[in-house]
């Protein structure tokens, strides 16, 4: 990566080098011990983009190592991160996770599981960037077509998410929480309960009809009549669809719930985003459906909704093992979790790490298997998690936690 032409270079060598630029806009660093990246160099951010830091690196640092930000039983030394970095960076570290028991390595920023392909190769030098590859950070597809709304709506969510120059919807009472649109909209839609994805899809059909009332007619609406409005929207779409629904099969049930295998436990995680972070939600039950126990914590300034189920499932997986329990079948709403988790090839992708101690864990527990399971039949860990934002704001942050590292 590091390597130039030098005098009289063969034509396979120039032509390996002139790809150079397409690698050093994909490739990113695995942190492990942090001994072999430099802080200012490449980038090392476990994060779905790959977005440089924003400190800028004073000259006495520049040959300084990741390793060099952790403390002796490799966490983070918070104390020398803050010295080190902007407030807007120190979270970004902090939310990284490292393991010091591997070297560090190379990942591919544009891929599910962190691996390069002539495809992503090819859409880098088409582009000019990684957004046809992931686009922004929005991956509640699935659940976006499920919602219970009109087909035109849900085309409008889509080109919301999907267009390349990703309309910014007005913050009007706030409505996007301090978050971009991409953020918050896969965080509602994804994440959330089902009311409050349709009443996100009542908002912005309501803020685009008024804009273009404003632009097209010269005519305005009040608030009160914003609202109106967007209540409206919702008990007629809930109206119309609820007979859909039961016609599908819905029988009003939120937990279609199914035994698991004798002496085996049932553990459903669910990990939705806000502004300052992650919650998640643990609720085990037996073989017979009985209650056995739950959990809940926070993961402060985790705002990667993949990430934060991944995290959410290492530590369900540790709680568990804790117990002395084992033979585990964890259920998700997050399909590329499982797909991680049950697949034999090896994760290099930013939370590869986490789904690695996941599968340590694991093997000390006897079976364990991720299923994928829909939100609506993952309400209970969902609800749990939210609970847990509300008291820890109570309570002042007593229930908060950063994700402990990686072993």
């Amino acid at each position: 990566m590091g390597a130039q032409l030098r005098g009289n270079p063969s034509f396979i060598w120039r032509s390996i080098l002139v790809r150079q630029r397409v690698l050093q806009l994909g490739f990113a660093r695995h942190i492990g011990d942090g001994l072999d990246t430099k802080i200012w160099g490449w980038n090392w951010l476990a994060e779905s983009t790959n977005e440089p830091l924003s400190t800028l690196c004073a000259e006495h640092l520049w040959e300084a190592r990741v390793n060099g930000l952790l403390d002796d039983q490799g966490r983070w030394d918070e104390g020398v991160v803050c010295d080190i970095f902007l407030a807007v960076d120190v979270k970004r570290v902090l939310a990284t996770l490292v393991n010091i028991h591997f070297k560090d390595s190379w990942r591919w920023v544009g891929d599910i599981r962190g691996r390069y392909t002539v495809k992503h190769g090819y859409q880098l030098l088409t582009h000019g960037d990684m957004q046809p590859v992931e686009p922004g950070s929005f991956q509640a597809w699935k659940a976006l077509w499920a919602l219970l709304i009109p087909p035109k709506i849900k085309n409008f969510l889509w080109r919301c998410a999907a267009s390349p120059r990703q309309p910014e919807i007005e913050k009007v009472d706030d409505v996007q929480q301090g978050r971009g649109l991409l953020n918050f909209m896969d965080s509602t839609i994804g994440s959330s309960s089902t009311p409050a994805a349709v009443k996100l899809a009542a908002v912005f059909w309501t803020v685009w009809l008024t804009r273009n009332d404003v632009i097209w007619h010269n005519k305005s609406l009040s608030v009160e009549e914003a609202r109106e409005r967007i209540k409206h929207l919702q008990e007629s779409w809930e109206t119309a669809y609820s007979t859909t629904a039961r016609s599908a099969g819905v029988t009003g049930r939120t937990d279609n719930w199914t035994p698991s295998p004798l002496n085996t436990i049932k553990c459903k995680i669910d990990a939705p985003t806000f502004a300052t972070g992650a919650g998640y939600g643990a609720v085990i039950r037996d073989h017979g459906g009985h209650f056995v126990a739950a959990k809940s914590g926070w993961f402060e300034g985790v705002s990667d909704p993949y990430l934060a189920e991944v995290l959410a499932a290492k530590e369900a997986l540790a709680w568990i093992q804790t117990q002395g329990r084992s033979n585990c079948l964890l259920e998700t709403d997050c399909l590329r979790f499982c797909n991680a988790f049950n697949s034999r090839n090896v994760d290099f992708s930013y939370v590869g790490l986490i789904v690695k101690q996941c599968l340590s864990i694991a093997n000390d527990m006897g079976t364990v298997k991720a299923t994928n399971v829909r939100r609506i039949a993952n309400r209970v860990a969902h609800e749990l998690a939210r609970a847990t934002v509300s008291e820890s704001v109570s309570k002042g942050g007593h229930l908060s936690h950063r994700p402990s590292p990686i072993y």
